[in-house]
């Protein structure tokens, strides 16, 4: 009975296969394509974000809602979208 993998390359080197290549989630597809994208997009507002943060730290708005409060938001929301990214690419190789 032949098994299937999803998102899988089976290499096979001469009469059995030794080794199963399975992306997380390719890049080549669409949804890699879109969450890249929308990653990308994310990651360019948030920058542009915490740069008004800082410019505008001395508005009463931004200093009743705490500065350290909204960079620590703003830095944990980039690291987010940062491990999406890292997430994409990597191989898991299962030798059978």
């Amino acid at each position: 009975m032949p098994i299937t993998f999803l998102n899988c390359k089976v290499e096979n080197n001469g009469s059995f296969q030794n080794s199963i290549s399975c992306p997380y989630l390719p890049n080549r597809n669409y949804k890699g394509i879109i969450i890249e994208s929308s990653g990308l997009i994310f990651l360019i507002i948030e920058l542009i974000l915490i740069v008004l943060v800082i410019f505008y730290q001395k508005e009463r708005c931004i200093n009743v809602s705490g500065l350290k409060f909204l960079i620590m938001l703003i830095i944990s929301c980039i690291l987010i979208n940062l491990s999406t990214f890292f997430g994409l690419e990597n191989l898991k190789r299962i030798n059978v």
